[in-house]
C-alpha cells in the first residue's frame, strides 16, 4: 500500500539518506536536515513510495561528490533547505560550516 508522507519521511532519513551516503563514499562528510528531507518528501507526496525521493537525494549527494573531487570543497558539507533558492549554492560558509541549499521550483 501506500506510505503516509511521516514514513516517507522516516525511510528517507533512515533508510536512502545513508543508502544514498554509502554508495557515494559521503560517510560522515554530509549532513541533512529534517526540514530539507521533508520538502523533498512533500515535493514527491503524490507518488507511491520513495523512487523519486531517493533519486533527489542521489542528485545533491553526486553534485556534492563532484564538488569535492572537482573544486576542492572541503567536507563537512551541511544540506539545509533555503529560500529564494532554486538548486545548489555552494558559495555560503557560515562560521566555518558549508552549507547547501536545495530548493525545488514549483
Amino acid at each position: 500500500g501506500d506510505y503516509t508522507l511521516d514514513e516517507k519521511k522516516l525511510i528517507a532519513e533512515k533508510h536512502l539518506f545513508p543508502k544514498s551516503l554509502q554508495q557515494f563514499g559521503l560517510d560522515d562528510k554530509v549532513t541533512i536536515t529534517a526540514g530539507l528531507i521533508d520538502r523533498i518528501v512533500n515535493d514527491h507526496s503524490r507518488r507511491t513510495g520513495g523512487r523519486q525521493i531517493e533519486r533527489d537525494l542521489r542528485f545533491l549527494l553526486f553534485t556534492c561528490a563532484l564538488r569535492i573531487m572537482l573544486d576542492g570543497l572541503e567536507p563537512p558539507i551541511h544540506l539545509e533547505e533555503k529560500e529564494h533558492q532554486l538548486l545548489l549554492d555552494f558559495c555560503r560558509d557560515e562560521g566555518g560550516k558549508k552549507s547547501v541549499g536545495f530548493l525545488r521550483s514549483a
